[in-house]
This record gives structure tokens, C-alpha cells and sequence, in this order.
């Protein structure tokens, strides 16, 4: 299709230009490609394309831009909405296509920075909460906790509610009247948790027995090393916070050995709130310490000789017996955020 100038006399007298149409046959969809799609929709070039219309074959007023003899052929617009007329420069017709690119590439980048101040607002809070900063039961309000982070108030309250998801924060009241608080420490939390984990580690032993000859050879070494080190760690002044480590160690090892990505997933979203009773109750890993390294041993025993039930059954003795032992001091020097 040829498009033309012809020369037309206003009533002011004066020349204006206007875009007529040859009667050279129009294209049928079949000999269109995908780029003539956008032709068709971006018809009126001269006025707004958002008004344009491919089935109308009136004429449209043109102010600059066309030379007269221009012809633009169908199929001439590329997939990023150019054409290849030589005096059409995409700067002096930015089509709605490359506006749209433009605010979609600013959005994403406005969309990675807001998540990237989440994630920053979520792994902060829940480090505090788990090393004891911002301890059980103690109330957490936006405003301050934004002007800490040096963030708004938006990220700070989505990083709160994945934080509620998970357990560390609750929730009081309702509407604008809600309050935020860090989770308290229970016995009954602690024994939900526990055999949570029970059950998890559980399956990662049994995958550590199931494991070949050297690799099983190469986990048994590392855990006794660790084992050994938790018994002589006893009569250290630091035995709480050591044994506390040694202890983290032992039981990452073995996940680390023979766990899947979805049983490590699920590993790493519980161990944190278990954690939180560990640091406030250093005093669980220190008691019945030769209890604890008798259990390690049948585990040990058991991954060495390629059992995995018995591994199974030594790994989730070893997490209830450490609930008994937890829930005991708790009951002893009382729950922690609890009135």
C-alpha cells in the first residue's frame, strides 16, 4: 500500500497536506506476517495510533513527519514496533510498544528494590527474634522498627506477617487495633516443634544408612569427632554455648550428608524456631550430656552398619528424649514471654 501527498486548499487559503490511499490492493491476513498484526493496529501513524483504525479507509489529517512518496510497505514494522522507512525515526513516533517496554523495566526494577528491602527488613527481625535481641513476648511496632531498618513502614509490616506465618510473631487484636508481638517459648511449643523435627531428621538418617560404603564411612568419622568433642566440651567454663554449637553441628552434618533439597527445605524452616530454645535454655544441652552421646553412638553405630531403621528409630529417640529434657528446665525456670 502507497501512501501520497496531495496538495489541498483551506479556507484560510492556505496549503495543507493530507494522506490519501492508492487503490493498491490491501493486503489479506494470510499475506501478513506477525508484524503486520501491529501495522493493521498502529494504522493512523500521523494522529494518535490509539485511535486508529485498520478497517477505515478515510483520510487522515498529517501535520509532519511523511515526505510525500513514502511508501510503506506491509510488513515493514519489525517485532519491536519500527519500520524501516528511512525518515521515520522511532524518536519522533515513540509507539505505545516502546512507552509499554519502558514502564515494564522500571516497574521490575521498583519491584526488585521493594523485595530486596523486605528480605532485608524479614532476615533482620528473625535474627533478632532468634538470638534473644528482641526476646520472647515483647511487643514490635512498625514505626520503630522502620526507622531502625531505615526502610518504610511496607516492608517492615510484609516482613512481619511472613514472620507471623512462620511462627516467630503473633498477632493481637484485629484491624487497626492489631499488635505485633515476638512468640513466646511454651512447653507446648517446644514439644510440637520437637517432633516436627523428629520426624524430619528421622528420614534424613535413614537416607544417611542408605548411603554407599565411603560416603557412610566419611559422615561416621565426622560424627564421632563431633561426639567426642561434646563429652570432653562438658568441662569447659564456655560448656553451654560449646555444646550448644557441637550439637548444631552433629545434627547438620547428617542433613547435609543425605538430605533432599525438600527435607532440607523443610529442615531449615523449622531449626531456627528450635534455636530460639537453645539460646534461652543453654542449660538443656549441658544436662544428662552423657545421655545425649549415648544416643549419638546408636546412630552412629547404625549409619555405619547401613541400617536404616535403626537409624530411623536412634534419631527420633534422640528427639524426644531432648523434648523431655528441654520441657523439664522449662518447667523448672518457667516459659519465656508468658505472663
Amino acid at each position: 500500500m502507497k501512501l501520497s501527498f496531495q496538495p489541498r486548499v483551506t479556507a484560510g487559503g492556505q496549503d495543507s497536506r493530507q494522506v490519501t490511499r492508492s487503490n493498491a490492493k490491501r493486503p489479506t491476513v494470510q499475506q501478513m506476517d506477525g508484524a503486520d498484526t501491529v501495522f493493521k493496529r498502529h494504522d493512523g501513524l500521523c494522529g494518535d495510533p490509539g485511535r486508529a483504525s485498520a478497517g477505515k479507509e478515510d483520510d487522515r489529517q498529517c501535520g509532519q513527519g511523511l515526505s510525500a512518496g513514502t511508501t510503506i510497505r506491509a510488513g515493514s514494522f519489525d517485532r519491536h514496533n519500527t519500520f524501516d522507512a528511512p525518515d521515520i525515526g522511532k524518536e519522533r513516533f515513540p509507539f505505545k510498544m516502546d512507552r509499554t517496554e519502558l514502564m515494564l523495566k522500571e516497574r521490575e526494577g521498583l519491584q526488585t528494590e521493594r523485595g530486596d528491602r523486605i528480605v532485608h527488613a524479614y532476615g533482620t527481625l528473625r535474627e533478632l527474634i532468634v538470638c534473644g535481641r528482641l526476646s520472647p513476648g515483647s511487643r514490635i511496632i512498625e514505626t520503630e522498627v522502620a526507622s531502625r531498618l531505615g526502610v518504610s513502614r511496607t516492608p517492615v509490616r510484609a516482613a512481619l506477617q511472613r514472620l507471623q506465618q512462620e511462627g516467630f510473631v503473633l498477632a493481637h487484636g484485629g484491624g487497626v487495633q492489631m499488635r505485633m508481638s515476638v512468640a513466646p517459648l511454651t512447653e507446648p511449643d517446644a514439644r510440637e516443634l520437637f517432633a516436627i523435627m523428629a520426624q524430619i531428621e528421622a528420614l534424613a538418617s535413614r537416607r544417611a544408612a542408605e548411603l554407599g560404603a565411603d560416603a557412610r564411612a566419611d559422615l561416621v568419622d565426622r560424627l564421632r569427632w563431633l561426639n567426642g568433642d561434646l563429652v570432653s566440651a562438658a568441662d569447659r567454663p564456655d560448656a553451654d554455648a560449646r555444646m550448644f554449637a557441637l550439637d548444631q553441628a552433629f545434627h547438620r552434618a547428617v542433613l547435609e550428608a543425605a538430605a533432599g533439597p525438600r527435607v532440607a527445605l523443610l529442615h531449615d524452616s523449622f531449626k531456627p524456631q528450635i534455636e530460639r530454645y537453645g539460646r534461652s535454655y543453654p542449660q538443656a544441652y549441658a544436662q544428662d550430656v552423657a545421655d545425649t552421646t549415648a544416643e549419638y553412638d546408636v546412630l552412629i553405630d547404625a549409619i555405619e552398619a547401613g541400617v536404616p531403621d535403626m537409624a530411623d528409630v536412634a534419631m527420633r529417640r534422640n528427639w524426644h528424649n531432648a523434648s523431655e529434657r528441654l520441657c523439664r528446665l522449662i518447667r523448672t525456670t518457667g516459659e519465656r514471654g508468658t505472663w
